[in-house]
């Protein structure tokens, strides 16, 4: 697919597979990300799901039309050839590019080749399948005048047979076990939740929450709910749910909000104090809106946080201390603010904290609330 893009009407460039342009970048899973050229704030995700390409409008200021009919923010919407979506004085015009034949052409030579190679490699083993018969054959006689000398190498044979079985055994139970890891990764999922606030001055805004107790409460970061109007709560199965604010704390930056829902996955949560230097660690949350993206990286630091002013805008910031801050390089991005870390064992060691990321999105320098540190303050305030 062909994206051209149009700023007041004056061709600004084209967006393809293989290149990128100033106001189009690359985002998690390869997405088009559109953003705001003087704002520089991201304003719609354009995602590709297998063949089929997918709009939606991240809270852009003007809104967003697909073939001038206005589309509700956060939903994905279909797009195809000859679509025209317009945010602003920005116009895309979708077209089909010229590397979709390729696309297509290649696979299908692929697939011929392999099946020419396919019947080549079944000709090759119905001859050498005759051979054997014949072989077979002038052989048998010698066969049965084995010796006893023979028979014990037979014997040892056999026993390095059942050897190399039990290694095969093990080796599957490995595979089983890798297998495994990947399944526990994806029954962590339900146990973080999208926040999608609206605020007083109009603006709206996406982040990320941690599962506290299966009968509705979860923890996000105070910035994310500061000066908040309304607060939604997307949960595992696409339910919708408005959430209070049972408790907060600036010096912590830690939100305790509480939906209605007795049906939550409680993660399990572990010991931050025992986390190590190098000790991998794992973020999931919604970077730009896209839920259950999984990040991994390591322990890069522990570091005391006392007093910092963390900036919200440009007229408002909130000062907070955290002692023992766990910095990580797991992926961060505007999103990602409220979601869990969790350790090798899938365990919540900490609340990631987007807000000291070099210049709003992920440096390989962010930071985490210790589990430690505000577990036995939250479970103060839940009922």
């Amino acid at each position: 697919m062909q994206i051209n893009i149009y700023y007041k009407q004056q061709p600004i460039g084209k967006f393809t597979e293989e290149t990128n342009i100033v106001r189009i970048g690359r985002g998690y899973d390869n997405n088009i990300v559109l953003q705001d050229p003087k704002t520089s704030k991201n304003h719609i995700v354009i995602v590709k799901q297998k063949d089929t390409y997918k709009v939606r409008d991240l809270n852009s200021t003007n809104g967003t039309y697909i073939n001038e009919i206005k589309i509700k923010p956060n939903i994905f919407y279909p797009i195809s050839a000859k679509d025209i979506i317009k945010i602003g004085d920005t116009i895309l015009k979708i077209e089909e590019g010229k590397n979709q034949k390729n696309k297509v052409l290649i696979p299908t030579i692929i697939s011929a080749s392999i099946l020419v190679i396919l019947i080549l490699i079944l000709g090759i083993i119905q001859i050498n399948k005759q051979d054997n018969i014949y072989s077979t054959q002038e052989t048998y006689f010698a066969e049965t005048t084995t010796t006893l000398e023979e028979t014990i190498s037979d014997s040892n044979s056999s026993s390095t047979t059942t050897t190399n079985i039990e290694t095969t055994s093990t080796t599957n139970k490995s595979s089983s076990t890798t297998n495994g890891n990947i399944l526990e990764i994806e029954e962590l999922l339900p146990s973080v939740v999208d926040i999608y606030c609206t605020y007083k001055n109009g603006g709206e805004g996406f982040s990320s929450g941690t599962v506290f107790s299966k009968d509705g409460y979860i923890v996000t970061n105070f910035h994310v709910i500061k000066d908040c109007k309304n607060i939604a709560v997307y949960i595992s199965n696409s339910s919708q749910l408005n959430a209070s604010v049972i408790y907060t704390s600036e010096n912590h930056d830690i939100a305790l909000l509480k939906i209605d829902s007795n049906y939550l996955k409680v993660p399990n949560f572990g010991n931050s104090s025992t986390l190590k230097i190098g000790e991998e660690v794992i973020a999931i949350g919604s970077p730009f809106g896209l839920s259950s993206t999984v990040t991994k990286g390591i322990i890069s630091a522990r570091r005391d946080l006392l007093n910092e002013k963390l900036q919200l805008s440009d007229k408002s910031f909130i000062t907070i201390s955290i002692p023992n801050a766990i910095q990580h390089d797991a992926a961060l991005n505007p999103g990602n603010s409220g979601g869990p870390l969790f350790n090798s064992k899938g365990e919540v060691i900490g609340i990631n904290e987007l807000g000291f990321s070099i210049s709003g999105s992920d440096s390989g320098l962010n930071v985490a609330i210790p589990i430690d540190l505000i577990f036995s303050e939250i479970l103060m305030h839940m009922n």
